[in-house]
């Protein structure tokens, strides 16, 4: 008997033969089929899928075998592997290689044999698709060429299972990841929610600010979560200051330096002690200049702002805008622009930048209306692709003048949800408007 030699490349084969995760696997239906197939086109009682691991032949699916597995040392597939083609033993009795082999002196020992190697995409011999006759026999041309095609088909269905296994697993894999970026999702969110109520603490309360001034409004839409626009009320001495802000970005950033600049507006406002706007708004600015110089605000971190002060005993108002005018209207449906400079508070990082008050009177049906960017560049109508515009803005004010201003909030929500419809939200959206004569202590 001469014993199968070991392939050249044995390290490499067992490497892929262990990749299918096959062996000592149970019986598969798919592979059954192939087996029987095989023994009825070649008339063999016998037929096997044999795999071939360092020591054994261990056998997938078989026909007319009991065994499970027999030594690599005494199988005709060890020889086998070593083919490209068809390895047939016509009669193993009579071959010097086989004759003395106790798989063919024993009882019902072999006499024929014919295997095709099983060789995967990468061009490596696992083991066989082999029949097996305990008499002589010889394959036609036709049961030959079956072999070849019934080998390949068990090669397919092992790349299927492992292609079904790898997907499994990679499906698993997403699971576990999805169920991680949820996890972070919520987290993330919590965070989120946990800084919208720390900046709704930070910043100017709503309640407090109809308090002072019952008749008011406010459309307050935040892009995301944060809103990177605030208003801003405080009362100095006798007046009221009141502002609308819309810092560069929305959501986290935006978040961040509305609290930052609602703070130095604070400041700013202690610091001018007088009823002059156009100081809060330099005074501002200089702040801005120092939080950029220690990497805080920035060169690309700015302010729009739209600021007043109220003298409620004298019933009259000082007006200063960084780019944000405000509206003045005076109840007979006739608007008034308070002109706005066309600086950014922040934008330039020049120590001067001087901006211009503008002095109002206003008496019980004087209302002011000042507003960020949101609503006028949302995009929505038929289309969706025009902006709502300043110029839509002062039109709908100036048509609904003199109604009471909480009534007027709802309207001004429907016609936001009616202009942007469908369409995704620009950016941060606010609209502050008041009476300035309704104001109580």
């Amino acid at each position: 008997m001469i014993a199968p030699a070991i392939p050249e490349n044995e390290a490499r084969r067992l490497e892929e033969l262990f990749k299918y995760n096959v062996l000592d696997t149970p019986p598969e239906g798919a592979f059954d089929e192939l087996t029987q197939l095989a023994s009825s086109i070649c008339g063999t009682p016998t037929s096997l899928v044999s795999l071939i691991d360092q020591d054994r032949q261990w056998f997938k699916s078989k026909v007319g075998m009991d065994a499970e597995q027999t030594p690599r040392s005494v199988s005709f597939c060890g020889h086998a592997i070593h083919q490209s083609q068809l390895f047939e033993v016509e009669n193993a009795s009579q071959d010097e290689r086989f004759h003395d082999n106790p798989l063919v002196t024993g009882e019902n020992g072999i006499r024929f044999y014919a295997g095709m190697p099983l060789q995967t995409p990468s061009g490596y011999n696992i083991g066989t698709l082999c029949v097996i006759d305990s008499k002589p026999r010889k394959l036609s041309p036709e049961q030959r060429k079956a072999m070849d095609t019934v080998a390949k088909q068990v090669i397919k269905q092992m790349e299927l299972s492992l292609k079904l296994r790898e997907l499994a697993q990679a499906n698993q894999r997403l699971a576990q990841e999805e169920q991680t970026i949820r996890h972070q999702h919520e987290k993330i969110l919590d965070s989120i929610a946990y800084a919208q109520k720390v900046q709704a603490k930070m910043l100017s309360n709503w309640g407090d600010f109809r308090q002072h001034f019952p008749d008011a409004l406010l459309l307050f839409r935040p892009k995301e979560l944060l809103s990177g626009d605030f208003f801003f009320h405080q009362r100095v001495g006798e007046l009221h200051v009141v502002a609308v802000g819309d810092c560069t970005g929305h959501g986290v950033a935006g978040a961040l330096l509305a609290v930052l600049s609602h703070e130095m507006l604070k400041e700013a406002t202690a610091r001018a002690g007088q009823d002059d706007p156009a100081k809060i708004l330099d005074l501002l600015h200089q702040r801005f200049l120092e939080n950029a110089s220690q990497g805080v605000a920035g060169r690309v971190d700015a302010l729009d702002l739209s600021l007043c002060v109220i003298d409620p005993a004298r019933r009259r108002g000082r007006f200063a805008g960084a780019k944000n005018h405000g509206y003045l209207l005076d109840g007979a449906g006739n608007l008034r622009r308070l002109p706005a400079d066309r600086v950014h508070i922040g934008e330039s990082l020049q120590a001067e930048c001087v901006f211009h008050d503008t002095d109002f009177d206003f008496d019980e049906r004087t209302a002011l209306f000042f507003l960020s960017d949101g609503l006028p560049d949302q995009f929505g109508g038929a289309d969706g692709q025009r902006k709502f515009s300043a110029r839509r803005v002062e039109q709908w004010l100036a048509e609904h003048d003199g109604q009471e201003l909480p009534i007027l909030s709802e309207a001004l929500d429907r016609v936001a949800d009616q202009w942007q419809g469908q369409h995704p939200q620009t950016d941060d959206m606010i609209v502050l408007g008041f009476r300035p004569a309704s104001l109580k202590g």
